[in-house]
């Protein structure tokens, strides 16, 4: 017989039984998540062997210690990031955890060796909680992904916009008075005060239609990609420039920072463009940002 010094020495797993035991309670254990009305959605029949043996395996890590190099967080996270997108949270670890004891119970296993497995298991619930925000902000990235889509895709409908501002290039741009109000207060003065913009519906405005729908864009989706993704030239070179100028005339300096650092990227890129940003600087009635100047100098 071992002594009890002996016994105290061994890791938890084999003091809970080993693998026979650990196997049993995982058997055991995934029956009444199965038999769970809350839990069992989480689960399909297809996939409970293989969640059982992963369950296994991480519990074979836990009992007998974690190697100090396993992200238990990252392991976790990964393994659940489909349930966790389905809803999985806090609520429903602690459900897990309530089974988890019923079942060391059920194979009649000491109260002290039960409290030391849930002392192991229940730190993870934390990794529940950021699970959970993880989803939110998958679910929330997702949804502002299809909005985003949906705004560019109509964003130069004539039938759905409420207002033309016309390009000193002469061509004519949709948008919608309310969207470019909101991101600036130039636009919420012009077409919202008692400035004849406002009852006009069609606007004049002293930047040319390039210029005007990368600032559409960009207060519809908080990009500018028709700009970024385009290639690169020396009109490109030219539009950014008057972009940055633009955005500083509507007081949007999230667009301004943006144009900017494109209008670095494109003369870091290709430096020759870097003359087309000098050329503003001298042919332009408004001035061109310094920052920008010293860029391509």
């Amino acid at each position: 017989m071992q002594s009890e010094e002996n016994i105290e020495e061994q890791v938890l797993f084999d003091r809970l039984g080993g693998e026979a035991v650990v196997c049993a309670a995982v058997d055991d254990w995934y029956l009444r998540i199965a038999a769970d009305k809350v839990l069992s959605p989480f689960f399909d029949a297809a996939s409970i062997e293989k969640i059982k043996n992963h369950q296994l395996r991480f519990l074979r890590i836990a009992f007998t210690g974690t190697p100090e190099l396993f992200d238990v967080d990252a392991f976790i996270l990964s393994k659940h990031e489909r349930v966790f997108d389905m809803g999985l949270n806090t609520d429903h670890f602690d459900l897990v955890v309530e089974h988890f004891v019923a079942t060391l119970r059920n194979l009649q296993l000491r109260e002290n060796l039960i409290d030391e497995a849930v002392g192991i298991i229940s730190p993870l619930r934390s990794v529940f909680e950021k699970g959970t925000v993880m989803a939110r902000l998958r679910m929330s990235s997702v949804e502002q992904t299809k909005l985003s889509d949906r705004l560019l895709e109509h964003m130069n409908d004539d039938e759905i916009a409420d207002v033309i501002l016309m390009g000193n290039d002469g061509v004519r741009v949709p948008a919608c008075r309310f969207l470019l109000a909101v991101r600036s207060e130039v636009f919420r003065r012009m077409l919202f005060g008692h400035f004849k913009e406002a009852e006009s519906e069609v606007v004049p405005i002293g930047y040319d239609s390039k210029v005007l729908r990368a600032i559409i864009e960009f207060c519809y989706v908080d990009e500018i990609k028709s700009l970024r993704d385009c290639e690169w030239s020396e009109d490109t070179a030219r539009t950014v420039v008057h972009l940055v100028k633009a955005a500083h005339y509507f007081e949007i300096p999230d667009l301004a920072r943006i144009g900017h650092n494109l209008a670095c990227s494109i003369m870091r890129k290709k430096p020759p463009l870097a003359s087309a940003v000098l050329d503003e600087g001298e042919n332009s009635g408004e001035a061109v940002p310094t920052d920008l100047l010293a860029e391509a100098q």
